[in-house]
């Protein structure tokens, strides 16, 4: 009974220390309660003392709230919310406790004396206050700097994500815009052209206004108004209402105008195989111009060649016969050294004249062969040249009709 009121008492003394109170403060109110408990121990003759227990002891012994144990200073610790006595030799208030209570450490003698009497005063009294935990976490500073790190990290990227969505987003939105209105440019251009050489709404300009609506229909209002200005100083009429004209006329009799219309596939498909045997015989025309062509070039080729060697060998003969007729003019001497008469050099200089006739004779045979060839390569050509007309006639006749053919088809 007298070691619980004492728990209590040492209770209430600690309950009034104030964590930022000066050490003299303190140890004012340990004197007071010091001097309050001796003048009871006076009164009651009661004797409180408090024995530590030994090193090898089990257990500390525990009085209500207050556990008095030889710990070492470094062992603070949960003691589950009681008070605990560790050995020091200084008086300090520490905040390590994580639940929010403080440890409040004395150094002060008559607190050591109330406690443990004369028996060791380096003892020192700690009090550490373990509040509840009340279910609710409680975040450190640096664990909330760390999540509104990386809270401010994910919003990065996800504006940086988005960003870049944007900008590609654009950029294919400009580049679709660029394709579209480079197509504009290509459809108004090919329609301005075709206004242009418009002439009169005969069929086959019927044909060709109705593939060209589509993309007149593409076109923007200033592109349109341009070309409805040129058809209308052509016809009086815009694009619209000449397109119109062309679909409104249609043939009263359907059935009439489907058998005309095969009357006309019979007779194109008729022709378009005659002029498919006229492309091949016109080919093969060709073909046999061409190779006579190239036969004639050989030939003028040869005839050139010998026609140069003839000429060379003319010159030759010509200036052995001018050596000679020099030799005249030599010295008598040498002359007749050279000769020794004068019928022996008339005899070389005759020789050599008609050596040099000869190779004259055949100089002048071969200019004409010459000339032949190159007349022969003149007629090949000329013979390719007109086969070849005669031959991409016949292709375009037979294209034309494939054309017609197909637009038949397409009515």
């Amino acid at each position: 009974m007298a070691k619980e009121k004492n728990s209590d008492e040492l209770m209430e003394l600690l309950d009034s220390f104030d964590i930022d109170e000066d050490y003299t403060a303190l140890s004012n109110k340990m004197d007071a309660f010091t001097k309050e408990k001796n003048k009871r121990k006076q009164n009651k003759q009661e004797d409180v003392s408090f024995v530590q227990p030994e090193e090898d002891k089990k257990a500390p012994e525990s009085i209500s709230n207050t556990i008095i144990a030889p710990l070492k200073p470094d062992t603070i610790g949960d003691a589950g919310g009681k008070t605990l006595i560790f050995p020091g030799t200084t008086t300090t208030t520490t905040n390590n406790n994580k639940a929010g209570g403080e440890t409040v450490v004395i150094n002060d003698p008559q607190s050591h004396q109330f406690f443990k009497g004369n028996e060791d005063p380096d003892e020192i009294l700690r009090r550490q206050v373990i509040e509840e935990f009340n279910g609710q976490p409680v975040l450190s500073k640096r664990v909330k700097q760390i999540l509104f790190i990386i809270a401010g990290g994910i919003v990065v990227f996800v504006l940086l994500l988005g960003g870049i969505k944007m900008i590609s987003s654009f950029a294919n939105t400009e580049k679709v815009e660029e394709e579209v209105d480079q197509e504009k440019i290509q459809y108004y251009n090919e329609i301005r052209s075709w206004a242009q050489s418009f002439q009169t709404l005969d069929e086959s300009q019927k044909t060709r206004i109705k593939s060209l609506e589509s993309k007149f229909n593409k076109l923007s209002e200033e592109q349109k108004e341009e070309i409805n200005t040129i058809l209308r100083q052509k016809t009086g009429k815009t694009f619209d209402e000449l397109l119109a004209e062309a679909k409104s006329e249609k043939t009263e009799d359907k059935k009439n105008n489907n058998t005309e219309l095969a009357e006309k596939k019979a007779q194109l498909k008729s022709r378009i195989q005659e002029a498919k045997a006229a492309v091949d015989a016109a080919q093969e025309k060709m073909n046999d111009a061409q190779q006579a062509l190239t036969q004639a070039e050989e030939d003028y080729n040869e005839a050139q060649e010998l026609r140069d060697a003839g000429s060379t060998e003319a010159e030759a003969a010509l200036a052995v016969l001018n050596e000679i007729e020099k030799d005249a003019l030599l010295p008598a001497d040498e002359f007749k050294e050279k000769y020794e008469t004068n019928e022996a050099w008339a005899s070389a200089k005759n020789e050599a004249k008609a050596y040099w006739q000869q190779k004259v004779g055949e100089l002048n045979s071969l200019e004409i062969n010459l000339n032949n060839a190159y007349y022969a390569y003149n007629v090949a050509t000329e013979s390719y040249n007109s086969s070849k007309a005669e031959y991409d006639n016949c292709v375009n006749v037979y294209n034309d009709l494939v054309n017609q053919y197909n637009a038949l088809d397409k009515e």
